[in-house]
């Protein structure tokens, strides 16, 4: 795994208004680390989807204090996926054995494929509760990311719109907990002759249920990462 540090970005708002989603951005500059990640073989997930058209997705992702048991890793996200050609952007929360966010073992994650590797950008974050979301930019046909609908990185991901919502949990090696970790308020973006609004998911199928890992299911906006 490649380690490049020091990636900058720019720190903006999300502003929403009457429903419809626009773009703004400050000056102010904070750090974030950003790495080359290989295919990590052997993963286990615990997703849902929903197969239709969007242009970005939010949710609320609960925080826990998980034990890896000697695993690699315990990773709880939201994502837009483009089936084919194969693209997507994902973002959430991510706990490692390696203290690659800034020195610490638990960060907010963005993950990218763009036709190619998988890329991602660690921040900084607090433990607890956090929304995260992203939204497609017609402007520059970039996704941007929002913690707390704080801006937080812009990214070209190389297409426009996802067919498939997705979310849930991931680990490395199979020993790690998930432990229930509650992903709920689950939105997807809509485009509407050009205005971009939040809709609710409203529903879900499985999408990758690897034992010992699956989800249960809350309502039509939420469900739980359950693992041992």
């Amino acid at each position: 795994m490649e380690i490049s540090i020091a990636r900058m970005f720019w720190l903006g708002i999300l502003v929403l208004m009457s429903g419809s989603i626009l773009y703004a951005t400050t000056g102010s500059r904070i750090q974030a680390d950003t790495l080359n990640l290989t295919p990590q073989v052997g993963s286990h997930n615990a997703q849902q989807k929903k197969e239709l058209v969007n242009y970005g997705a939010r949710a609320l992702i609960q925080w826990k204090k998980l034990n890896l048991n000697d695993g690699r890793f315990s990773y709880h996200r939201v994502a837009t996926i483009q089936a084919a050609p194969w693209r997507f952007v994902e973002f959430g929360w991510w706990k490692n054995s390696l203290g690659l966010c800034s020195g610490t073992n638990t960060c907010a994650y963005i993950v990218y494929n763009a036709g190619g590797l998988d890329y991602s950008i660690a921040i900084p974050m607090t433990s607890a509760d956090h929304t995260y979301a992203f939204q497609y930019n017609p402007n520059d046909g970039e996704y941007y990311f929002y913690l707390d609908d704080a801006y937080v990185w812009h990214q070209d991901a190389n297409f426009l719109s996802g067919t498939r919502v997705a979310a849930g949990g991931e680990v490395g090696l199979g020993v790690e907990q998930m432990k229930d970790v509650h992903i709920s308020n689950l939105l997807y973006i809509k485009n509407n002759a050009g205005v971009f609004s939040y809709q609710d998911l409203n529903g879900y199928v499985d999408y990758q249920q690897d034992a010992p890992y699956s989800n249960t299911d809350g309502g039509p906006n939420d469900f739980f990462d359950h693992g041992p």
